[in-house]
């Protein structure tokens, strides 16, 4: 049985960032996941600038660069009778499936990589966790071990199960997105649409490049139910109405329609126990006033690997030495969190 000192669970922006920064500190590190790069993820695909500050700490920019991604030079945020600009240079919009593979590819060549790999259960030694067990793709069983697991694997986190947190229903938001052919918008906006029908949510329109926009719906699930309308059938309404009608006159869907559940983030909750912490949608980051949550993976990524290698330097791994982490991510977040 293999020992490393940093096992991550996801390899999606929050683990392969986490995966890159434990090297960076040298830790012997291992990334998981259950799918086989490049993959699809269904998201807004936009960037916020933190994301891109870590890209370029990482060395990264060029890659992200050479990429079909779109600059956002405007952001508009409109209802059915008004309309905002603003500045929107903080923001770049690319497919996850093009921007997850370039920081996987990254980790790939720095660090131990496993694809296609589902961790099905964590491993524990004297109350604390000790490594994962997992089901290769020929359904053979495989353990590995490690000082510090690391929960990137989203929203149904095998790892964050550890602290048997329920997330309530206020605690969730629901999103449904598909890529759209002929959206008549400058390739350089991205566009915000608070309407009374999905209010306090909205519907968004970010071009991501070669001519394609990716057009969501996000909503509070507790706002949500009780309407008698699937999620789907209500954003498909609502770009054949006023304001949207004209944009989407000559659109077309290219894609099925995905679409999945967004763990709000709030303040007062560990993301770290006994030998393990959690990070991005795992940890329950995403924005309960946007619903973004690229930019909190990726950061939580990075702050997780700084915190494990300070315990690593200490010889513990214990939820004492990794409460750090906990705290770093609250005090970098705590004041977007209020709504």
């Amino acid at each position: 049985m293999e020992q490393y000192d940093v096992i991550v669970v996801g390899a999606g922006p929050g683990g392969s960032t986490a995966a890159l920064y434990s090297d960076r500190a040298g830790l012997r590190t291992l990334l998981l996941d259950k799918d086989v790069f490049p993959r699809d993820k269904a998201c807004g695909d936009l960037l916020p600038s933190a994301c891109l500050e870590i890209l370029g700490d990482l060395g990264l920019s060029s890659e992200l660069e050479a990429l079909a991604a779109c600059r956002v030079r405007r952001v508009v945020f409109a209802n059915e009778t008004e309309r905002l600009l603003l500045d929107g240079r903080d923001f770049t919009a690319v497919q996850r499936r093009l921007f997850d593979n370039l920081l996987f590819s990254a980790a790939r060549q720095r660090v131990d990589t496993i694809e296609g790999v589902r961790v099905e259960s964590l491993l524990v030694s004297e109350g604390r966790v000790s490594g994962v067990r997992a089901v290769r793709p020929d359904g053979s069983r495989v353990e590995w071990t490690a000082r510090v697991v690391v929960g990137a694997d989203g929203y149904s986190s095998i790892v964050a199960r550890s602290l048997h947190r329920r997330m309530p229903p206020e605690r969730l938001a629901l999103a449904t997105r598909g890529y759209f052919g002929g959206v008549r918008i400058p390739t350089d906006e991205a566009h915000f649409y608070y309407l009374r029908d999905c209010s306090p949510g909205y519907v968004w329109i970010f071009p991501v490049g070669n001519g394609f926009a990716n057009v969501g719906l996000f909503v509070f699930a507790s706002d949500y139910r009780g309407r008698g309308q699937s999620l789907r059938g209500l954003f498909q309404d609502l770009l054949q109405r006023h304001p949207l009608a004209e944009s989407f006159q000559h659109a077309e869907l290219l894609e099925p329609l995905l679409s999945w559940s967004l763990p709000l983030a709030n303040e007062r909750e560990p993301l770290h126990g006994e030998g393990f912490v959690l990070v991005g949608d795992a940890a329950g980051l995403v924005d309960p006033f946007w619903g973004h949550g690229i930019d909190s993976a990726m950061v939580s990524g990075r702050l997780s690997a700084r915190a494990i290698a300070d315990a690593v330097v200490l010889g513990a791994s214990g939820g004492d030495a990794l409460g750090a982490y906990s705290d770093s991510v609250h005090e970098r977040f705590e004041s977007s969190w209020h709504v």
